[in-house]
């Protein structure tokens, strides 16, 4: 009876464990779109370090930033955009859809229908996603700002669900304006059609090299962001 080399045994198995680690890391490591950065934006390393960005990185589940005097701009693989104003921190999840908790600072989204997005602040949590009435070909445009006073939340097209105080709930409508403030209070009130930015474009600008150029991917879609001057 032949017998069984035990090299070629041991070298299968290593061969096998290889290509299944191979296989599981791929399988972790998922791109769900790009993060570009403008001025001073840290993000955080797969250490719990924090780094500064340079150039473009991908947009990975569990995704941490940190601005301080910059912007990052993140574009989701299918088109929806979010964009963190200076002095911002907040972490992307993927699950079924786009989750961000955003501890303090300013965030600016604008979500296609196919996509949706949950925002997290210590006072609210902001659904952004069609079933909030939004007509089909109209993507969802707004704006959350989280401090110690309280969050507030500015819609700019579509409809934007909130939950706020445990389970309370408000639906807001385009131009609508929606505070609730650290201490309980909540206040409801529209913007008028001159403070509307509908009409501008939703622009990030990256300074490069001295120079100033657009982002193109966001360009369409409808609001101008005040986080850099134009």
């Amino acid at each position: 009876m032949r017998k069984k080399n035990p090299f070629i045994s041991v070298t299968l198995a290593f061969t096998f464990l290889f290509i299944s680690a191979t296989q599981v890391s791929a399988q972790e490591v998922i791109a769900y779109g790009e993060i570009k950065s403008s001025g001073d934006v840290m993000i955080a390393s797969s250490t719990d370090k924090w780094t500064k960005m340079k150039g473009i990185y991908p947009l990975l589940n569990s995704t941490e930033i940190m601005t301080k005097e910059g912007v990052a701009f993140i574009v989701m693989k299918d088109g929806s955009k979010i964009e963190l104003s200076k002095n911002t921190e907040a972490s992307i999840d993927v699950k079924k859809s786009y989750l961000a908790n955003l501890k303090r600072g300013t965030l600016y989204f604008g979500v296609i229908p196919s996509d949706s997005l949950s925002i997290f602040t210590a006072q609210a949590t902001i659904l952004v996603a069609k079933e909030t009435g939004s007509p089909d070909s109209q993507s969802i445009q707004g704006m959350v700002i989280s401090s110690e006073k309280g969050t507030e939340i500015r819609c700019f097209s579509g409809h934007i669900n909130v939950t706020f105080l445990g389970s309370q709930k408000k639906i807001l409508k385009t131009d609508e304006i929606f505070f609730v403030s650290s201490s309980g209070p909540v206040q409801l009130y529209a913007t008028g059609a001159k403070a509307r930015l509908i009409n501008s474009t939703f622009l990030g600008l990256f300074i490069t090299g001295g120079t100033v150029a657009a982002f193109d991917a966001f360009r369409k879609g409808g609001i101008a962001s005040p986080s850099i001057p134009f």
